[in-house]
């Protein structure tokens, strides 16, 4: 499966890289896809648009900010059914993994009433006791991780709706299907969001996700 990444969104500041070819993403910068989840979220600052090839994988990395409700999904033509994508977060951690471990063997040998090493019949001196320690080296590294926020196949609405208390980045996963057009088709990726008013956040009447 290919996998390509689409872009990074900081902010109002849209970077766009990959193979696809930029006269076609224009195109689908036109088109207007599930329009009825548009509801009043302003989507015009952070959805991003492309022309995708089947069975691409492509990632939208985006900055989801504090104290705004956002809705987020992907689309193409409906034609081809609903379009699987996850959303992620990423996060780091620390973790050890052992490079090598040493063994240091230490022998005690026998000794006769004067004091001096026995030896075997083939002249060896002969093993008392032994013992063995070990010595582990490890490598510390930052791991980078990802704990699933949302995934389409499992969720109930076809869209990831939360309130943001803390700004944080996501990565959004878009599997293109493979029975679509050879030569590819538009896809969209909807991130909308909305201020919320911070005294918003004490309130129970919506029973939003809250992101964290």
């Amino acid at each position: 499966m290919k996998v390509k990444s689409i872009l990074t969104i900081i902010g109002a500041i849209t970077i766009l890289f990959g193979s696809f070819n930029s006269a076609k993403a224009q195109r689908c910068d036109k088109k207007k896809y599930c329009v009825d989840y548009y509801d009043d979220f302003d989507f015009r600052t952070q959805s991003v648009f492309a022309h995708l090839l089947p069975g691409d994988t492509s990632v939208v990395k985006t900055v989801v900010y504090s104290h705004k409700l956002y809705r987020i999904f992907a689309c193409m033509d409906e034609d081809y059914g609903p379009i699987h994508f996850r959303i992620v977060q990423p996060y780091r951690v620390t973790e050890r993994k052992i490079k090598k471990i040493a063994y240091d063997t230490t022998y005690t040998y026998k000794t006769d009433e004067y004091g001096d090493e026995v030896y075997d019949d083939n002249g060896n001196p002969v093993v008392d006791k032994m013992s063995v320690t070990t010595d582990t080296l490890w490598n510390v590294q930052r791991v980078q991780k990802e704990k699933l926020l949302y995934d389409s196949e499992q969720a109930d609405k076809p869209y990831w709706e939360a309130r943001i208390k803390k700004t944080k980045r996501i990565f959004i996963y878009v599997y293109i299907p493979e029975d679509i057009d050879p030569d590819g088709d538009c896809v969209a990726v909807y991130v909308g969001r909305k201020a919320l008013a911070r005294s918003k956040f004490q309130h129970k009447a919506k029973d939003y996700y809250t992101g964290d």
